[in-house]
């Protein structure tokens, strides 16, 4: 985790980065305010390495982008009525795993080929800000928020945009806007037989 936490660009919010391991049987890991993380005991029985620091990444990546209020409330752990603790317990990593083959580059390199998306959310669609990472933010009148990210494919932000329903709407590009369309009208088609 240290390892990994140098490459976090607010790592001064952080002084100390609590880690507590979880007995359960589902491979997860989960970021706290304050700077506690959680993983699992079935993530580190994970066969790939990069798994789990693709995980640690990701749960970084959370207290970086400060993702944690909103997003700790829908977290499978969260549903287990799981509570950190106020301090931390160390685990040893599994046997083999080498976590400086991970720490080079940020956690989440765009692609020059990546296709800029600009989305508007209101209020009921604010959530979306907690789980995706973007580049860029502008808070709106009305509790609204314009963000932008980047992305490789449209296939996961489609049904992301989809799940938000009208409180999300594409500004750019419009290829995003028409693959949104196409997916609503496919889905309520479905239901006009």
């Amino acid at each position: 985790v240290d390892r990994l936490a140098v490459r976090m660009r607010h790592r001064d919010r952080y002084p100390r980065i609590d880690v507590t391991l979880i007995a359960a049987p589902v491979s997860d890991g989960q970021s706290f305010p304050g700077g506690s993380l959680v993983f699992t005991t079935a993530l580190l029985e994970e066969p790939d390495e990069a798994t789990v620091a693709g995980v640690v990444a990701h749960e970084l990546a959370h207290l970086d982008r400060g993702h944690l209020y909103g997003y700790v409330r829908r977290s499978k752990l969260a549903e287990t009525g799981f509570a950190p603790p106020a301090t931390g317990v160390s685990f040893d990593p599994p046997a083999g795993f080498d976590p400086s083959r991970y720490i080079e580059g940020p956690f989440f390199t765009p692609s020059p080929r990546d296709l800029t998306v600009t989305l508007e959310l209101d209020p009921a669609a604010a959530w979306i800000r907690e789980v995706v990472p973007f580049e860029n933010e502008k808070e709106l009148p009305g509790g609204r928020y314009r963000i932008e990210l980047r992305t490789p494919h449209f296939a996961w932000l489609v049904r992301l945009l989809l799940s938000a329903g009208e409180a999300a709407s594409v500004v750019e590009p419009p290829e995003l806007q028409e693959a949104v369309r196409g997916a609503a009208a496919r889905a309520l088609a479905r239901y006009n037989r």
